[in-house]
């Protein structure tokens, strides 16, 4: 049997600070500063397991911060300062994973 699957997904261009909720299910969240940082909070309820979405810092000189309204984000760093970074970022019902251009906040 052949087939071929078709998966479209949102893109959200992103201008200031954002509180993320169950509407950014599976988005990619192009993030292009007004200022000089965007910050992406990531809620401590109402999200299901196995939630995600894509973060790309799309502007130059910009940078984009991920935080957690409680607990820690588990993420090698918390945030993207490089043109062109990004991060898939997930939860599993009691943690935020984030992975991918990870880098420390400036």
């Amino acid at each position: 049997v052949e087939g071929k699957l078709t998966y479209l997904r949102s893109l959200e261009v992103v201008t200031a600070d954002k509180t993320v909720s169950i509407d950014d299910k599976s988005k990619i969240l192009h993030i292009e500063p007004s200022t000089a940082s965007v910050t992406l909070t990531l809620p401590a309820s109402g999200i299901p397991v196995g939630f995600t979405f894509d973060v790309v810092n799309a502007k130059e000189g910009a940078y984009t911060i991920i935080q957690t309204e409680a607990g820690t984000l588990k993420a090698k760093h918390p945030g993207l300062s490089q043109a062109y970074s990004s991060a898939t970022v997930y939860w599993t019902g009691s943690d935020w994973y984030a992975i991918g251009d990870l880098t420390p906040i400036v």
